[in-house]
This record gives structure tokens, sequence and C-alpha cells, in this order.
């Protein structure tokens, strides 16, 4: 993998088939973040609840929040690109960027998305922002999206940050029991 790191996210049929991304070397106390671009009000209300489910389930150990300078050197930028410009046979519904340096690009492509869960898309992506990698066949960071699978962070999803970055899982949160998606 290149120095920057490129996922990919489409939808092939009715499941949306995602790829993986390089893990930071330490997770940051806080992932500033900062929403650009033609968003709607219900698309930034998701992506807001999406980056709240994620500050639950990291339980102050680690935290999303808006960047106090939108142009700063590790800001994650979630920005809304009208039309994608990628032409291929499994619909690519976002891309995340991200930079040596820390912070990147998380790309919402909004023609590829309309009638999708952006709750569950968005969750799925700051996974990926996370550096959590694809797992399993159900549960939030499988391969194939599923919007039934993919509302709350789950316990997969948690325990792989917690090894990924040698965190104590007991002081991490995850929505239903404390089982591997399978």
């Amino acid at each position: 993998m290149t120095a920057i790191s490129l996922l990919r996210c489409g939808l092939a049929g009715s499941a949306m088939m995602l790829s993986t991304a390089s893990p930071a070397a330490e997770l940051p106390a806080t992932i500033e973040t900062v929403i650009i671009g033609p968003f709607s009000g219900d698309d930034r209300a998701r992506i807001a609840q999406a980056l709240d489910e994620w500050n639950r389930a990291l339980n102050g150990v680690a935290r999303f929040a808006p960047a106090a300078d939108a142009n700063g050197r590790r800001v994650w930028a979630i920005t809304a690109i009208a039309q994608s410009p990628v032409q291929n046979r499994r619909e690519t519904l976002a891309e995340v960027k991200a930079l040596p340096a820390g912070g990147g690009l998380l790309m919402i492509y909004l023609d590829r998305i309309r009638g999708k869960n952006l709750d569950g898309i968005m969750l799925h992506e700051l996974g990926h922002v996370l550096g959590l990698q694809h797992e399993g066949s159900r549960g939030l960071m499988a391969a194939e999206y599923n919007p039934h699978d993919q509302k709350c962070v789950d316990y997969a999803a948690m325990a792989q940050l917690a090894e990924l970055y040698d965190l104590p899982l007991q002081k991490l949160r995850w929505c239903g029991e404390a089982t591997p998606a399978r």
C-alpha cells in the first residue's frame, strides 16, 4: 500500500462491497473533523449521529470532535461530492484517503448514496478512519454492507480497535452482545 491509503466502497447488486484501510501508528485522543460541501441538513444530522455513536463507544479513550482549524494538518474532512468521478460496475459510494501526517478526506458521493442508509455507511467509514479492517460476514466492519447489521458500533469492531491500539477492551462500549460477529 502507498503512503496514502485508499479505500473504496462500492455497491454490487444489493450488497455494498467495502475494502480495507491501513491502521494508524497510535490512536489520537482527538480526531478532528469538519463537514464540508453540499450535504443536506438531514445528511449532516446523520453524520453527526454517527460521530456521536463512535464517541459513545470510544468512552473517552478517544473522540471525534469539530476541528478548531478546518485547515489543520490532522483534520479529517468529511466532504460531499455531488457526482462520483469513478465509473465502474460496482458503484463507489465513498472513498477515504488517509494522509501520512494524519487526517485525510472521507468523500461521500451524493449521487450514489440516495436511498441508502447514510448512518451505517458513516459508521463503517469512521471505523476505517480509525484504522479498522473488514472482519467477518456480519456486523459493522463486514466486507459487505447490510443496513440491518450496521446500525451501531458492535463488539467485533471494538475488539478489533482494542487489539489494534493495545487498549483495554473493558474501557470501551459497544451495542449488542460481547461476542464476535459471524
